[in-house]
């Protein structure tokens, strides 16, 4: 599917079944992130 599912009817987000592939980039982004 995809990185993240969204259930429309509940408004419910979970994580897809790609989102394990991009976790490191997002973990590196997250750590040098600055506001």
């Amino acid at each position: 599917m995809g990185l993240i599912e969204w259930d429309r009817e509940t408004h419910w987000v979970t994580r897809g079944s790609e989102y394990e592939r991009i976790r490191p980039l997002l973990a590196f982004l997250a750590e040098r992130y600055t506001e």
